[in-house]
């Protein structure tokens, strides 16, 4: 086999580069440490508490000093657990107000299955009754140990959490309930008590439909529906929704009193952004020390050439496109035929129909893999995969601990760090075959950058996706809802790809990292059947 003369093997760093890595990890460091010290300050006039209700997770939010003389419980959507909520939790509790998260079964800390999906999937009237049934068990448990009584409880629901408050504030005769994107329900003048209805203005359109019906009917009764500029996802952060929903407990709780401060939204979503920002960024001066400190040598790899090399990023989006819809195609003969998905066994819906795609896809890798670089230092390769993998888990419990504020939130049960540990070796193939594919060593004039490549993988891939959910029928819509901040993922996996690479010039290491990640994010932002 000839080896490329653009071989990944590396030149002794310049001078100087170790005390450029050192200043630049030093700035990070004070950065995340201020943003870090900046949240704590604010969070300092918050008083936070976790406790359980029958195995079920909750947590409560509320100010230093006063009594609050409103409680709200805040019900989070179907990929998402409590945490996703503590923004909006922390918001309403510096206006005066005392607030409940709690898990939904199936995400999250909570132990339990979620409500088993409709034949038809998911759509906006979808039954949620095992959800519906433990937000009513937290409210009996809050008036009974907190003397939380219904008048003085706002219900907040977002998404299919939205669904779930109507039916509780219509069972517990809430003074106020708040959907938020929300599944539709049935509901009449004055049941429940209060309805507002808010979506976005980039929003799925069954919800924003739903959200008109439901105002429809209740409109001779004191309602309101509400659209702002945001998406499905961001409502919960949005300042105007924010000042909506404190303007509407208000009115409809006598005395609540709640007084919003100005700009701490603000303060309060930069310093969270400025922190993921510096935590993230440590990963580029700890792998470039990581690449120094393994690198005395230019030994590594050598890349053969390979037939993908002079692809155009239309090539791959092409040949993508072709293992996408063969993928979602051979899985949709499977449900047709009654036969479970490769992985179904793993029971995350959604998750696993998307490893199991990502396994089939593998496959049409098969001629990147073939043409794999052959290790000349298989010592030298196995460090670079454990700095790999000892990076990965910086991210995964620094940046995802810190979007959480709680170390491995997004993997709170030892069932789902186990269903992490199965998936790595499964998605390792397809992490190598994908960086083959797209890492094109030696270079021809239509030769795609590194960057080019994975993104049109990864759309031609969720191309696929999509004409599973719309035109064959048996795919999976949410995996479609969830589009956005899957991508924003993806693009957040190839930014710690491409750093590692700069340093460690192994593509080994690399599949590590992605196999890794794609992993994490499987196991933990899917509900468990």
């Amino acid at each position: 086999m000839t080896a490329s003369s653009d071989s990944n093997t590396t030149a002794r760093p310049p001078r100087g580069f170790r005390g450029r890595l050192l200043a630049l990890l030093l700035v990070f460091l004070a950065g995340a440490a201020s943003s870090v010290g900046g949240l704590a300050h604010l969070r300092g006039q918050l008083r936070f508490e976790s406790f359980r209700v029958d195995d079920i997770p909750v947590e409560r939010v509320q100010p230093q000093s006063g009594e609050a003389r409103v409680h709200f419980l805040l019900l989070h959507g179907y990929g998402a657990n409590r945490r996703h909520l503590l923004h909006l939790a922390e918001v309403l509790a510096t206006t005066g107000g005392d607030v409940f998260l709690m898990d939904l079964p199936g995400r999250g800390n909570h132990p339990g299955r979620a409500t088993p999906r409709p034949p038809g999937g998911f759509h906006a009237s979808m039954a949620t009754p095992r959800e519906t049934r433990a937000a009513l068990t937290v409210v009996r448990h809050l008036e009974k140990k907190f003397g939380v009584r219904p008048e003085r409880l706002v219900i907040v629901g977002h998404s299919l959490g939205g669904g779930v408050a109507l039916e509780v504030a219509r069972a517990v005769n809430a003074a106020a309930v708040v959907s938020l994107a929300g599944l539709e329900r049935r509901v009449a003048p004055g049941d429940p008590p209060n309805p507002l209805f808010i979506t976005a203005r980039l929003e799925i359109p069954d919800l924003r439909r739903a959200a008109d019906r439901m105002h429809e009917r209740v409109r001779a009764a004191r309602a309101a529906r509400l659209e702002f500029l945001a998406t499905h996802s961001s409502l919960p952060f949005h300042s105007s929704v924010q000042r909506a929903i404190v303007n509407w407990t208000n009115r409809a709780v006598p005395g609540a009193g709640l007084n919003l401060p100005p700009r701490f939204n603000a303060w309060l979503l930069g310093l969270e952004v400025a922190g993921l920002f510096f935590l993230a960024g440590l990963f580029v001066p700890l792998a470039g020390l990581a690449g120094w400190a393994l690198n005395p040598e230019p030994l590594g790899e050598v890349v053969p050439e390979t037939r993908f090399t002079p692809w155009s990023p239309l090539h791959i989006f092409g040949y993508a496109l072709l293992a996408g819809t063969a993928g979602v195609s051979a899985l949709d003969l499977l449900k047709f035929f009654g036969v479970a998905y490769p992985l179904a066994f793993l029971r995350l819906e959604g998750g696993s129909y998307l490893a199991s795609l990502l396994l089939l896809s593998t496959l049409w890798l098969l001629p990147a893999l073939l043409g794999r670089p052959w290790v000349r230092s298989w010592p030298e390769a196995g460090a670079k995969m454990g700095v790999a993998a000892a990076l990965t888990a910086f991210v995964i419990v620094g940046c995802g601990g810190f979007v959480t504020w709680q170390l491995f939130d997004l993997w709170p049960t030892l069932g789902r760090f186990g269903k992490m540990l199965v998936l790595v070796p499964i998605l390792l193939p397809f992490a190598l075959g994908e960086e083959l594919l797209g890492r094109t060593y030696a270079r021809a004039l239509r030769s795609p950058s590194a960057f080019d490549a994975f993104l049109a993988w990864r759309l031609a891939l969720f191309a696929g996706i999509v004409y599973a959910a719309f035109f064959l029928g048996s795919g999976e819509p949410m995996l479609v809802v969830l589009g956005v901040p899957l991508l924003g993922l993806s693009l957040l996996e190839y930014f710690f790809a491409a750093a590692l690479y700069r340093a460690l010039w192994s593509a080994y290491a690399n599949a590590v990292l992605k196999a890794l990640l794609l992993a994490w994010i499987i196991a933990t932002l899917f509900p468990l059947q």
